[in-house]
């Protein structure tokens, strides 16, 4: 068959493909299945991938900014306070990318609360900090807010987590005294603790932290506590926009071979490692499914070639090559493959952003249905997404280019 050209030839291939589409019955319901499977997968793939990168980003964010630091400066032989302070007006001096430097203690302490002749204890993560310096800290108290009480960390006080305050009232109340020990020794638990005053309750939106951390200074921590003068380490916090790791090279050089200066990812490897591995689980599991879907699209290839015998057999009586002829319906599978990926997609972004307005939709339709099912019973409304379990207010979705540009890429080359 005389085709000039390349060009000429797909031209053909394309309108012969989009002329014999839906001409076979079985087949067309095959390629609208496929079609759903393809949309319904990316845009639910999409969405989970989304849903996770926001609870992720908040999680580390927070565990980043109050958990931990930028950078943090340890020394195998320890550092004590007055070191500390010295370290941190070097620091100041000679790196201007550094916003707050703050030297911090942290133990397992055990809590004792005393009511009349009523004892309860618990097990605590005590971090005593430098109490000027984190005021510095930007970050730390974009999460960090005092709901309760007033945010004083001066000589014999504590702020409770929320959540910790709560779960012991009115043993705990503010104003109330609790008794810390040093940290979790032999000496510290015969002491059974010294009195502190609660001065207020913290929340960071994070269970971890407004459940089991107390928060106080290193002067209350060294002095009412009797604690060790020796630091955990110092925290480093940059500037918005500063390039950690050249910071955290300059640091390095700055301190000399004697101080060890570990990055936010290095001290939470474990955790973001956990999470990473999550994801490519998540991940690894759609892709298995778009196999299985691969599988069926050729299925349906071979069903809609055997369904239009006739029509195959007029396209090689006007000359067209069995290579060509097979490329048709290869064609035609492939347009059901970029409307499924290029629908999927589209609907995967828009319910990633629209999902807490889906979601109360869908429970104002469930509570409706139920009200007219059975009006005569009281039940608790329906929600699909329950911020006391979650421990979060909404949903948080982040969704980034590239891993969104590789998402279809992948999905498009399996279906």
């Amino acid at each position: 068959m005389g085709i000039g050209t390349v060009t000429g030839k797909f031209k053909l291939i394309l309108f012969l493909s989009l002329k014999m589409f839906g001409t076979g019955k079985r087949s067309n319901i095959v390629y609208a299945i496929l079609f759903l499977s393809i949309t319904l997968g990316l845009a639910a793939l999409i969405v989970v991938i989304g849903v996770m990168n926001g609870f992720q980003n908040n999680h580390i964010s927070r565990r980043i900014e109050i958990g931990s630091y930028h950078a943090e400066i340890t020394k195998d032989t320890g550092i004590t306070i007055s070191d500390g302070n010295f370290l941190k007006k070097n620091i100041y001096q000679n790196i201007p990318e550094v916003e707050a430097v703050v030297p911090f203690i942290d133990r397992e302490v055990l809590m004792v609360m005393r009511k009349g002749s009523s004892i309860r204890k618990e097990a605590v993560k005590l971090r005593a900090l430098d109490e000027i310096e984190i005021t510095k800290d930007t970050l730390f108290n974009n999460y960090f807010k005092v709901k309760s009480g007033i945010n004083d960390l001066s000589q014999g006080k504590v702020l409770l987590g929320e959540e910790l305050g709560f779960s012991y009232l009115p043993y705990t109340g503010i104003g109330s005294q609790v008794y810390l020990g040093a940290d979790m020794s032999v000496s510290s638990l015969v002491r059974r603790g010294s009195g502190v005053n609660v001065g207020g309750y913290f929340v960071t939106g994070s269970y971890d932290f407004d459940r089991y951390w107390v928060y106080t200074s290193l002067t209350t921590y060294t002095g009412s506590l009797g604690g060790r003068d020796e630091l955990s380490a110092i925290g480093i916090k940059f500037k918005k926009g500063v390039n950690h790791s050249r910071a955290i090279t300059i640091l390095k050089k700055q301190l000399g071979g004697d101080y060890r200066v570990s990055s936010s990812a290095e001290i939470n490897s474990g955790y973001l490692s956990a999470l990473q591995l999550e994801k490519g689980l998540i991940a690894l599991l759609f892709i298995l499914i778009f196999v299985l879907v691969a599988v069926n699209i050729y299925g349906a290839i071979k069903l809609s070639v055997l369904e239009r015998k006739k029509e195959i057999l007029i396209l090689k009586a006007v000359g067209l090559k069995p290579n060509d002829t097979i490329l048709v319906f290869v064609m035609e599978a492939l347009g059901v493959s970029i409307a499924g990926c290029l629908t999927g997609f589209l609907a995967g972004v828009f319910i990633s952003y629209n999902i807490e307005g889906i979601f109360g939709v869908i429970e104002n339709v469930i509570n409706l249905l139920l009200m007219v099912a059975v009006p005569d019973i009281y039940y608790r409304p329906i929600k699909l997404y329950d911020s006391s379990i979650y421990y979060q207010t909404g949903f948080l979705v982040k969704l980034n280019l590239p891993e969104l540009i590789w998402m279809f890429i992948i999905i498009f080359k399996i279906a």
